[in-house]
């Protein structure tokens, strides 16, 4: 569920031309739509290289886990690097890299399955 600020941030910038539109793809997108209208550009690359095939190993963690905030994820943190995830009421655990940075191939298809799990569409898998 999003969270009410996130609605309402949104709802500001919607002009009164184009909300007719943006209340119909509302109605025909479903909850996915939502995530795809408030997710900014630059979460909307981190996913598109989530999504690359081949699997990326040059993701920074700390962007995936701005991703999971993006889609109101709640995030804590577990023993040592271990990082639990909540989104949309899927639970999943990682493990934060280190003393690298980027995430590995293994979890980004970890990452991958999870965002499926929980439900974020495929709209955002690129096109071959």
């Amino acid at each position: 569920m999003l969270s009410p600020r996130k609605i309402s941030n949104f709802l500001i910038g919607i002009t009164s031309t184009n909300l007719s539109v943006v209340m119909k793809l509302l109605i025909d997108g479903g909850t996915s739509l939502w995530y795809h209208l408030l997710v900014n550009s630059r979460n909307r690359k981190i996913l598109e290289k989530i999504y690359k095939d081949p699997v990326a190993s040059d993701i920074p963690w700390r962007d995936i886990e701005k991703l999971f905030r993006a889609l109101d994820g709640k995030i804590t943190d577990g023993n040592g690097s271990r990082v639990r995830i909540n989104l949309n009421g899927i639970l999943a655990v990682f493990h934060r890299p280190h003393p690298e940075k980027v995430t590995d191939k293994g979890a980004v298809k970890s990452v991958r399955r999870f965002l499926d799990n929980a439900g974020i569409e495929q709209m955002f898998k690129k096109k071959k």
